[in-house]
């Protein structure tokens, strides 16, 4: 097998022209069944894989989507940046990923980078790009927001509210009085939905509610293992927080922790 292997030489190989060669590659046009059958045979025994790259500029794409995540090592983010790479198999084109990690300085320089790589699209994970920036980007490339909802842009939300108010209300049916929360950041609208939810959920069952089982977090996740005393150790957070308010039930940004898990004592944690 050849290297660089050229359209020229499938052409010359197949005995037609390099645009009967394009013609076949691209689908552009009709192709008369003889010719293109040759041009196949000619791109299996020559070994020709053509440069996407330089087919996306002649046709003045990138064959590229940015998408600009918040924290790659995540499982939340993880999970979603999983999701993209699935959808976009098959198809010719492939995910370029940045992270914003809840910055907004850093947001747009991710967002800077990948426009000047010239993405043919954009998805936006959360964040705190203003809805300006995002409907400007817009105009000249699609983009998709997800976890917050922008008028004039396509958006996939989560019902925040609902979520915490279930989470919540499912650690009151377990029997529990005194659930904390561990909080995102309030300037943040999801964060500031689920603890709406929380309130909600407390109200309804006729639980008071007390300002000292809430703290703020920042999204953070303990990187090392679970217990370790870090800074954004999940467990450290609590009793630094908590060790005061010995509350029985603990619910977070991603909810309380399932039902029947196996080592889930009464008084469980889950992370924000």
């Amino acid at each position: 097998m050849r290297e660089n292997v050229t359209l020229s030489d499938v052409a010359r190989e197949a005995g037609v022209s390099p645009s009967t060669v394009s013609r076949v590659i691209n689908g552009t046009a009709r192709v008369d069944a003889r010719k293109r059958e040759a041009v196949l045979r000619a791109i299996e025994r020559l070994g020709y894989r053509p440069n996407l790259m330089a087919k996306g500029l002649a046709q003045g794409r990138s064959l590229t989507v940015g998408v600009v995540t918040q924290e790659i090592s995540s499982p939340y983010y993880g999970e979603m940046l999983k999701g993209v790479e699935q959808a976009l198999e098959g198809t010719p084109y492939h995910p370029i990923f940045a992270s914003g990690h809840w910055r907004a300085d850093q947001e747009e320089a991710a967002l800077k980078v990948l426009v000047g790589r010239q993405v043919d699209g954009l998805i936006v994970m959360d964040g705190s790009v203003p809805a300006e920036r995002l409907l400007e980007l817009a105009q000249s490339m699609p983009v998709v927001v997800v976890g917050r909802d922008i008028p004039g842009l396509c958006c996939l939300s989560i019902d925040n509210l609902q979520g915490a108010y279930e989470g919540t209300r499912h650690l009151i049916e377990l029997g529990h009085r005194r659930i904390a929360h561990i909080a995102g950041p309030q300037s943040h609208l999801d964060a500031v939905e689920r603890l709406r939810g929380y309130k909600r959920a407390l109200e309804e069952a006729g639980l008071p509610f007390d300002p000292a089982l809430v703290v703020e977090g920042d999204y953070l996740e303990a990187l090392r293992p679970f217990g370790s005393g870090g800074p954004f150790d999940p467990r450290s957070l609590v009793y630094r927080h908590f060790r005061c308010q010995r509350p029985d039930g603990l619910r977070g940004q991603r909810g309380p922790v399932s039902p029947g898990h196996p080592g889930t004592p009464r008084r469980f944690l889950s992370g924000f």
